[in-house]
């Protein structure tokens, strides 16, 4: 979940006058900006941002985001190769791209230490302008347990008439996220994590809108309770317990 209020608008240069973008605000115009015409459009290519990694971990349950420069759009399955390199038959996998516009999710039920292939053919995946990239292959890797660490979370005096929603994060990324109610605890085990210090993020979700709400002066809202658990250290074949209660 990101608390960043930064809005970025993302569009295909095809006019050939400038035109504006209307803000509205509870359902009224807020704000409008004026969008000049694009007089000399810049060729950009689609690719992947991590070329630089072609070799990925990956644990059952935690999918790799594999991050583009500009927003996807299609998804054709049929140019994907996902391949077990020890049978060398296909693998089963999944892919996602709900959440973030440039980032699309893969997940697989990868044996732990077996290496697979992954092979993105040319138009497997489009950008919003129809923009494909050049063939990608990327080598995936099951995660070894012995390397990786597990933490037991635990949070008490919950609110059960309200909905919370409950997320892990490593860095500025989100790892995994839960939403809960109706409860007054939450207990839940995040294995197979790389050895690294985590933040816990806790949001109080009242609107039950999905994301975390500031104040809002003109309609006398205070902003939804937010807590932050920050530097739980996971270490490499250990089980951390962390146990949080939730200040009403």
């Amino acid at each position: 979940m990101s608390l960043k209020d930064t809005v970025m608008v993302f569009y295909t240069p095809d006019s050939l006058r400038d035109w504006s973008l209307e803000i509205n605000y509870l359902s009224k115009p807020a704000d409008t900006i004026l969008v000049s015409k694009i007089r000399r459009p810049s060729v950009d290519s689609f690719k992947l941002l991590q070329a630089r990694s072609p070799s990925i971990e990956i644990a059952p349950g935690f999918p790799v985001e594999l991050t583009f420069n500009h927003p996807v759009g299609q998804i054709d399955t049929s140019k994907i190769l996902f391949i077990d390199d020890t049978t060398r038959q296909p693998a089963t996998y999944k892919m996602d791209t709900s959440n973030t516009l440039h980032i699309v999710t893969f997940e697989c039920r990868c044996t732990e230490q077996q290496t697979y292939s992954l092979t993105l053919l040319p138009g497997a995946i489009l950008d919003f302008k129809g923009m494909g990239t050049d063939t990608l292959k990327l080598k995936i890797k099951g995660l070894n347990s012995l390397t990786a660490g597990t933490l037991m979370l635990e949070i008490d005096n919950l609110d059960s008439m309200n909905r919370y929603i409950i997320t892990l994060k490593q860095d500025d990324r989100d790892i995994v996220s839960s939403t809960i109610e109706g409860i007054p605890g939450f207990q839940k085990t995040y294995n197979f994590l790389n050895p690294s210090a985590y933040t816990l993020e806790i949001v109080e979700d009242k609107n039950r809108n999905g994301r975390w709400n500031g104040g809002d002066y003109t309609t006398k809202n205070l902003p939804e309770k937010i807590l932050l658990k920050k530097n739980i250290s996971v270490r490499a074949n250990w089980e951390l317990r962390e146990q949080i209660t939730w200040i009403k």
